[in-house]
């Protein structure tokens, strides 16, 4: 298993908060509709979205089709591209920024995006909601967190594999001036096969 870790355009860019509601979406594929039913598209079951769901909703381009997980700096999203239909993940800051954080996440995104290894998620564009709050646009792993990993007992050369993985990310994203700042099991990513 192979381990990663997850290190302009605004007026296009809608906030969360303002967007247009459907009365149901697709999971699968992020098609929304006023009623009920399969999706048209899949034949999925349409799911019904309350006031308080994100699913469903716009941030900039992307539809949102699920919420895969989140902390004190973010919640990341499953999304899907509105024209395109690509699939990726959204990390949606927590809080808006003012301009001098904002020219740092520039900066690091500008990084992340050139660090091209195995071991580290590809970044895909950084922007902005109305309400100033930054979302990182980026590849969508399978896996599971190393914390899950490590609840079960693994072998010295599974660790061993784990964390060189982890070390030659780190060492890849040292190398373009990216400090993670936050490397903790539960920020690292195992994808599946590798």
């Amino acid at each position: 298993a192979g381990a990663r870790h997850h290190a302009e355009g605004a007026d296009r860019t809608e906030a969360v908060s303002a967007v247009a509601r459907p009365a149901f979406f697709c999971a699968r594929c992020g098609h929304t509709a006023e009623v009920g039913g399969a999706c048209p598209k899949d034949g999925e079951h349409l799911v019904r979205l309350s006031v308080q769901d994100l699913p469903g909703r716009l941030i900039g381009e992307y539809r949102v089709l699920a919420k895969l997980g989140g902390g004190a700096f973010g919640t990341v999203y499953r999304v899907a591209h509105t024209t395109t239909g690509t699939i990726r993940a959204i990390k949606l800051l927590s809080h808006p920024i003012d301009h001098k954080e904002s020219e740092r996440v520039v900066i690091e995104a500008r990084a992340a995006s050139k660090i091209a290894h195995p071991s580290c998620v590809e970044v895909f564009d950084l922007q902005q909601t109305a309400d100033r709050r930054p979302y990182i646009v980026m590849q969508l792993l399978d896996g599971v967190s190393l914390a899950q990993v490590i609840k079960k007992r693994l072998s010295v050369a599974e660790a061993i594999t784990l964390i060189s993985d982890v070390l030659r990310g780190v060492g890849a994203a040292h190398a373009q001036g990216v400090i993670h700042r936050d490397i903790t099991p539960g920020n690292i990513f195992v994808a599946h096969g590798r």
